[in-house]
């Protein structure tokens, strides 16, 4: 596959901890004592060189050196707690900015959300999901009608999380400064971006896997609990990545073997044509429109109703960007919950009802996007 960009856009369900120092001063040592690391759920919105944060506080047992200094330690005091260590495992942690060095007390540095701190945010999103979500109807309302315009209504629920919630008004803080740009300088190398770390987990979260080349990507929405479903998407990158090469370059899947593999998930029609949604970034794409409307709404409406300064003061964030993508993280679910209830989007039968769910069904979790250079 020439040039393909293979890139894992999810949510990163691992290992994970840390805190800032407001919130370590109010997480008891009771709970450090009794929550293991590996309960915790990290997440990601970062850009990186090599390896991932979340893949060095798996090493060894950097998790249980970083949950402790969440309250901030000397290297005497992690000795006195029994606490196996080598500096050479400190000296990782602080180049990978995982850990940070004061007068000699190593700290945690980036937010933890024990069970009360992360209570306490998602019944916060909740009450602005259904608050926004009202501000958002129309919008709503026009996308699931355009979708059912193409028969493809149940991909809602899918492009709205994938493309547009946790896309589109990324990229639109990002162009705007909301939020800076994921880089990697000499200040700060390995990654740049922001990373968290929540407890307990949600039931239920889902992330997206794209593949990319000139222009075009391939997205498909997925959840652990439907992965025993996807299993070819997973599993046959040969015939995945021949059924995308064909796309590209011929604007149909003419392979017989990637046909034969992928034509019971109701992607393309009998002759290799695509049946699902295929947004087109430029002005005249009636579908990419509705999604860019409904981005851009999201990213206002959130920054004029959600008091981030007051947030940022409760939970001890480090600064409001910190505040906005963490918090924001939550609201998403929180939104599809909302659109769920009202009835305008559904959650699709391999993430509500996996061992129902056929192979068809997998086809209301992928779509498409070709960028247009004057979009």
């Amino acid at each position: 596959m020439n040039e393909t960009i293979a890139k894992f856009i999810a949510i990163i369900c691992v290992v994970g901890l840390v805190s800032t120092k407001a919130i370590a001063q109010q997480t008891s040592s009771a709970q450090e004592d009794t929550l293991s690391l590996d309960r915790f759920e990290i997440h990601s919105y970062v850009t990186v060189t090599r390896g991932t944060p979340d893949n060095v506080i798996k090493l060894d047992n950097n998790g249980e050196i970083l949950l402790v200094c969440t309250l901030g330690k000397t290297v005497e005091q992690l000795n006195t707690m029994d606490i196996q260590f080598t500096q050479s495992q400190i000296r990782l942690l602080l180049d990978w900015r995982l850990l940070r060095e004061e007068q000699g007390v190593l700290t945690t540095t980036f937010p933890i959300l024990n069970a009360d701190h992360t209570k306490h945010l998602r019944s916060f999103m909740k009450e602005n999901a259904s608050i926004l979500g009202q501000n958002l109807r129309e919008e709503m309302i026009a996308l699931t009608r355009e979708l059912q315009s193409i028969g493809r209504e149940k991909n809602a629920y899918t492009i709205l999380f994938s493309y547009i919630l946790d896309d589109l008004v990324w990229d639109i803080w990002e162009e705007k400064s909301i939020l800076p740009k994921k880089e990697i300088t000499v200040e700060k190398p390995l990654w740049g971006g922001v990373v968290w770390a929540v407890y307990p987990p949600r039931d239920f979260s889902c992330g997206t896997n794209s593949i990319s080349d000139k222009g075009v990507s391939l997205k498909v929405n997925w959840s652990e609990v439907a992965i025993k479903k996807m299993i070819p998407f997973v599993a046959d990158w040969d015939n995945f990545s021949q059924m995308f090469d064909d796309f590209v370059e011929k604007g149909k899947v003419e392979n017989k073997k990637a046909k034969q593999v992928f034509g019971p998930f109701n992607l393309f029609d009998s002759s290799g044509r695509f049946t699902v949604p295929v947004i087109v970034e430029k002005k005249d794409d009636a579908l990419y429109q509705n999604c860019l409307s409904l981005s851009s709404k999201v990213s206002e409406q959130v920054l004029e109703v959600i008091n981030w300064k007051k947030l940022k003061k409760e939970l001890g964030f480090q600064d409001e960007e910190e505040a906005l993508v963490v918090s924001y993280h939550e609201l998403m679910w929180e939104l599809l919950d909302y659109f769920e209830q009202q009835g305008l989007i559904q959650k699709p039968i391999a993430f509500a009802n996996p061992e129902e769910a056929q192979s068809k069904d997998i086809g209301d979790l992928v779509f498409i996007v070709k960028q247009y250079q004057n979009r």
